[in-house]
């Protein structure tokens, strides 16, 4: 998708006569820049599946059905999400980079409530590594563990030195 895209909704008076129309005109380039510029892995998804944003530009304008042809669980899954306007996060093997991923969907109504019958949902696509999340688990375990063992080595130093000051008051009162 590059260039300008254009998007336009009736306008009815009463909600029978339409009176005109409304349209938005977008410049798709700039937006996509701005918006993948830091993100490999994020995707905007439009209406029947359709990728309108990437970082990849050859993956604009083609179907995540066809982009992902050898996946056909997780394409029917997200096309379904899509349809019925939710969100998800799904489990899938990359045909590309032959990973392990985790795909975080998210759809939107792109024009807010309308009365058309047509599905007007769009998607936030987010694919994330197994092994990355996975990793940053393991970071954090491993910090979890640390500051544990420190707290209980200070537990007991802590006892140590509150039972020394005990027995030295213990012996000083028996001296008196």
């Amino acid at each position: 998708v590059t260039g300008v895209q254009t998007c336009a909704l009736p306008i009815y008076e009463n909600a029978q006569e339409v009176v005109g129309a409304l349209m938005v005109f977008i410049s798709i380039d700039s937006f996509s820049n701005e918006i993948t510029k830091n993100r490999s892995d994020l995707f905007l998804i439009g209406v029947k599946g359709k990728v309108l944003l990437s970082a990849n530009k050859s993956l604009q304008d083609k179907s995540i059905a066809e982009i992902y042809k050898s996946v056909p669980k997780a394409t029917n899954e997200v096309m379904a999400i899509l349809e019925n306007g939710s969100k998800a996060t799904l489990e899938y093997l990359d045909p590309f980079s032959h990973k392990e991923n985790f795909l975080a969907v998210e759809t939107f109504k792109m024009l807010g409530k309308t009365e058309s019958k047509d599905n007007l949902n769009w998607m936030i696509a987010l694919i994330i590594e197994k092994d990355k999340v996975y990793e940053q688990v393991g970071s954090v375990r491993f910090v979890v563990i640390v500051a544990s063992a420190i707290m209980v080595l200070a537990l007991i130093i802590a006892i140590t030195l509150l039972m020394r000051a005990i027995v030295r008051s213990e012996e000083h009162t028996s001296e008196l």
